[in-house]
């Protein structure tokens, strides 16, 4: 990882780009190639959308989604100049640190990013900002590719989570891309318009401490609760917990 820091800002952020994109499309575009052309029938599951899906809302969830990932550089950039002065707690000697604490810094990136989103996604739906999250609630009932058709405010405000999460703790660059692919997957699972597990299934452990599409799905049907992204937790605290679509 010392060779990350030979490269130039440039090429570092290229290389971040389409590291964002690749994946994107790959996950995304697995995720609706396999769930919703090629099991969907077999399994029998149901999309919550009961209409056909249209190419024009894939279309704009793509494209949203797109000037986000694009976004996400300015994190990356923040990071990694000011990390130099020792603003973000970033390193690239995985011997800096414990190992201990360098597994350990997963968990805590899970629990730290859950409450930001949580609480940026709960001042976005105050009457004030929700003009800024208006786009994507413009799908109903989302598939996979609305997993970042942010407008371009939201956009860098969740892509200032891992601003926040650097500036309280050491995190090994490594961290940054594998937590980011961890997200990623979850935010595309929490979009993917249908249940793949069964409704007795998610209320048991460990599941019942998670968010399904059903529950996100819900959130995109009535634009209100269900505000958390990778738990129940801070719904549950807070009151905002609304359950599943029925």
């Amino acid at each position: 990882m010392n060779s990350i820091q030979e490269l130039n800002m440039t090429q570092i952020l290229s290389i971040q780009w389409l590291m964002n994109v690749s994946r994107y499309i790959i996950i995304v575009g697995g995720s609706y190639l396999i769930f919703w052309r090629l099991l969907k029938h077999k399994l029998n599951i149901k999309t919550h959308n009961p209409n056909s899906i249209k190419f024009k809302n894939i279309k704009r969830e793509f494209l949203y989604s797109l000037q986000t990932l694009t976004l996400f550089l300015i994190p990356t950039y923040l990071i990694m100049e000011y990390s130099k002065i020792g603003v973000f707690k970033v390193y690239y000697d995985i011997n800096d640190m414990s190992l201990t604490w360098y597994f350990l810094s997963y968990v805590c990136s899970f629990f730290l990013h859950d409450t930001y989103f949580y609480w940026t996604h709960r001042l976005l739906h105050t009457k004030p900002f929700f003009k800024f999250h208006s786009i994507h609630h413009k799908s109903l009932y989302p598939t996979p590719f609305a997993a970042f058709a942010f407008n371009a405010t939201e956009g860098i405000i969740q892509s200032f989570a891992f601003v926040f999460i650097s500036l309280l703790i050491p995190l090994h660059i490594s961290t940054f891309m594998i937590f980011t692919l961890y997200s990623l997957i979850h935010n595309v699972y929490g979009h993917l318009g249908m249940d793949i597990l069964s409704k007795e299934r998610m209320e048991q452990f460990p599941f019942r401490y998670f968010n399904h599409p059903t529950h996100h799905g819900w959130h995109h049907r009535y634009a209100r609760g269900n505000y958390g992204l990778y738990l129940r937790f801070w719904d549950r605290i807070m009151g905002t917990w609304k359950g599943g679509l029925k």
